[in-house]
């Protein structure tokens, strides 16, 4: 048991006797002494728990001096509950296996501030003031046999009724009411003493800044709310604000750039001519804006432009005047993409001179024995024409022009002879 002489001095070191609230038995034997701020504390965790979501229950080591059956509660530590078994305030085994370490870590603190555990406490959100079984064995398992047991039922309006149990005892010693304290008001100009932290910090006597350092004051909370609710209100203006605008105009969507694809391009002696073909209706050639050849005949070179029409029928003519002949097929699109795919020929001998022009039939050299035979590469120095003009032979020996366009004459049907 303490000396009067150390319990003053502790309770000077926390708290002046003006800021205890002392609750007594009726008839005398016990008392219960608690600092205002802690007590305070107690009731606002209770209180903020239960209005929380879930309605939980929450405990609590109180830390202190005792005297017999009067105690003087200092400080407290929330006891640590996963709530797995319900809202309410019921140890799990996970818990129970933890409760033996913790409680040891609290009482290293509390020797080192002269002080003790000397009970615990437990909110019954669903209301009551009794002790269950669960938490008398709690009691007998883990804190003394003298210690004390607060038991908080908070309300929705903040406030609590409060029952205090001694272990060795049946029923409730004292029995309170705990209402919220009341907010100070100060006289006008009249500003609140401000202390330096370090100098708090200093003037502690275990170096922490006393009971209850490091917790968010009522001010700080209400701090926090009043900016939170400034940027809500924010954010609903601007949202607010920004649906009253007019919506942007929507700009028309350019049509998708055609997929790149093989034209097939090839050139070559076929029929008696030399033919450069490719692939019409491929989409590059659909989409593209520009079509033009490029014909690289020997030395010399040509490029071509070509319209839509002969683009997609795919086919042109051109009589060649060397052995070597490069074609590009060139194309460019809307956006300026540009595309060209490029084959070769080369003739196995050398080819013939040419003395007919391109447009109309082509005519074989007189004297020549037989008919003309497939058109061999020469220089290109005639111009290109397109499908329409068709290439008709000669027999041997004759010469004989068709007009581009004109069609072939029909022989008279044989009269046959009857025997």
């Amino acid at each position: 048991m303490d000396s009067p002489d150390r319990e003053d001095r502790r309770w000077s070191e926390a708290e002046s006797p003006e800021q205890f609230r002392v609750f007594e038995a009726e008839g005398g034997g016990c008392r219960v002494e608690f600092g205002r701020k802690m007590l305070e504390s107690i009731r606002f965790e209770c209180s903020r728990a239960m209005n929380g979501v879930g309605g939980l229950g929450i405990g609590g080591v109180l830390l202190g001096t005792q005297a017999g059956s009067s105690y003087r509660v200092f400080d407290w530590r929330a006891i640590p509950c996963d709530h797995s078994r319900g809202p309410a305030f019921l140890m799990s085994r996970r818990d129970l296996a933890g409760v033996a370490s913790f409680l040891e870590g609290v009482r290293s603190e509390a020797e080192a501030r002269q002080w003790k555990i000397i009970g615990w406490f437990a909110s019954h959100p669903g209301g009551g003031l009794s002790l269950s079984a669960e938490e008398r064995e709690l009691q007998s398992r883990f804190f003394p046999a003298s210690g004390m047991v607060l038991v908080v039922h908070p309300d929705r309006m903040g406030d609590a009724e409060c029952a205090v149990f001694q272990a060795a005892e049946e029923g409730a010693g004292v029995k309170f009411h705990v209402e919220p304290l009341p907010i100070q008001k100060r006289e006008h100009g009249e500003r609140r003493a401000r202390v330096h932290a370090a100098a708090a910090v200093a003037a502690s006597p275990d170096g922490r800044g006393g009971p209850g350092a490091g917790r968010p004051t009522r001010r700080k909370i209400r701090r926090i709310g009043y900016a939170a609710a400034a940027a809500l209100c924010g954010a609903i203006g601007l949202w607010m604000w920004a649906a009253g605008r007019p919506a942007p105009p929507v700009l028309a969507a350019l049509p998708p750039a055609p997929p790149i694809e093989m034209l097939s391009l090839h050139a070559g002696p076929r029929g008696g001519r030399f033919v450069i073909e490719w692939n019409g209706q491929a989409q590059a050639i659909r989409f593209a804006s520009q079509v033009s050849l490029l014909i690289r005949d020997g030395d010399r070179e040509s490029e071509v432009p070509l319209s839509r029409q002969d683009a997609v029928a795919g086919l042109q003519f051109f009589r060649p005047q060397s052995g070597l002949v490069r074609v590009t097929l060139r194309l460019e699109g809307a956006r300026g993409q540009r595309f060209e795919e490029e084959t070769e020929y080369r003739a196995e001998a050398a080819p013939e001179a040419a003395a007919v022009p391109l447009q109309g039939e082509v005519i074989a050299p007189a004297g020549a024995a037989n008919p003309v035979a497939p058109a061999s590469p020469a220089v290109a120095a005639t111009p290109i024409t397109g499908p329409g003009a068709e290439a008709k032979s000669a027999p041997a020996g004759e010469s004989k022009t068709v007009p581009a366009g004109r069609g072939r004459k029909k022989r008279p049907a044989r009269k046959s002879r009857r025997h």
